[in-house]
């Protein structure tokens, strides 16, 4: 079975975002109908745990385009590695004569 693809930051984020907001939503429904302790901790821990996440989401885009970053502009790779080979004259003049 094929491992699971990951999805972009930018899904995650928002996905995160979305999250978020309904959770808040839930909490204030909670807090409306008399379950002000427990709606209070679901509020503010959410929204730690939200940074916390994010902070996350952020930290891995990240390291991501530092790798993506390093690849481009590896030392080891030689600068002539993406240049086309020299074409000699003799074998411009033994395709000429053929």
């Amino acid at each position: 079975m094929a491992a699971a693809r990951r999805h972009g930051p930018a899904l995650r984020g928002a996905t995160l975002v979305l999250a978020g907001a309904a959770h808040g939503i839930l909490a204030k429904a909670l807090y409306a109908d008399g379950f002000r302790a427990g709606a209070q901790v679901l509020y503010y821990g959410g929204d730690a745990v939200e940074i916390a996440l994010a902070l996350v989401v952020c930290l891995q885009w990240y390291r991501r385009q530092s790798r993506r970053r390093a690849r481009a502009t590896s030392v080891d790779t030689p600068v002539t590695a993406a240049l086309p080979a020299p074409r000699t004259l003799e074998a411009s003049t033994v395709a000429q004569s053929k």
